[in-house]
């Protein structure tokens, strides 16, 4: 059995359900039979749940998370609206401070050896490339990086930049490819997608699993970037009637 089929936990239920296991159980074990997985970011921290099971299914690499909301709640009505205002130029709602609070507790909660290395940075607009660029000096090339982030449906156009991140050997993922629960996939965004990026349309892939998911069906796409010529080829030949051309 693939190692994230076998390994994964209920932490990660939402996204089997939507069938992306499917793709990380070919991206995984072919990463792991050749230079490993050490570094891992998740963009889009809520609860804390992807985070953790991350932590649980490799154990020897570094996880980190951005999350634009903050685990406190702010002290009026007015710190919450300066703090928007200073900080970001996306809507923060209450839920998302929630969210995060409850996963903070869940880190602390976690063992010292655990907590070493988890990485979650707060109050972070992820949208901004200076940011990108910053984990880039600071890390250095990342194995594996997702976009969980806010759903929009040019999400993946407006975030593309975080595929740098991953060099020439690393994956890059976005979940809810073009789409939202509200706002159904559709092949038109992809083809205006690869239109204006006409240079990386041979790294890119994207894989439709509405047909096999059962969480949110009409938005369960997963669009994956890679110069990694390998995982191209390991993917193409085990998911060739998932991948929309």
């Amino acid at each position: 059995m693939p190692f994230y089929s076998e390994n994964i936990t209920e932490s990660h239920l939402k996204k089997t359900e939507r069938g992306y296991g499917r793709a990380w159980d070919v991206v995984f074990d072919y990463m792991l039979a050749n230079n490993g997985i050490k570094k891992l970011l998740e963009i889009g921290v809520g609860g804390g749940q992807s985070h953790l099971a991350w932590l649980d299914l490799f154990k020897d690499a570094q996880i980190y998370g951005l999350e634009v909301a903050w685990p406190i709640l702010p002290e009026s009505m007015f710190s919450w609206k300066e703090m928007r205002k200073e900080q970001h130029d996306d809507d923060i709602v209450v839920r998302q401070l929630v969210n995060a609070i409850q996963g903070w507790h869940k880190f602390t909660n976690r063992p010292f050896d655990d907590r070493l290395r988890l990485h979650i940075m707060y109050n972070v607009n992820a949208k901004r490339e200076d940011v990108m660029q910053s984990m880039l000096k600071a890390h250095g090339n990342f194995d594996v990086v997702i976009n969980d982030s806010k759903h929009r449906t040019h999400t993946a156009q407006l975030m593309s930049f975080w595929r740098k991140l991953v060099g020439t050997d690393g994956v890059y993922f976005q979940e809810e490819f073009c789409s939202t629960m509200n706002d159904d996939f559709k092949v038109k965004r992809y083809h205006e997608f690869l239109e204006n990026n006409p240079d990386d349309k041979s790294y890119w892939r994207v894989f439709d699993f509405r047909e096999i998911s059962i969480e949110q069906p009409g938005c369960s796409v997963l669009g994956m970037y890679t110069e990694n010529q390998g995982i191209l080829n390991a993917v193409d030949e085990s998911l060739d009637n998932f991948i929309i051309k």
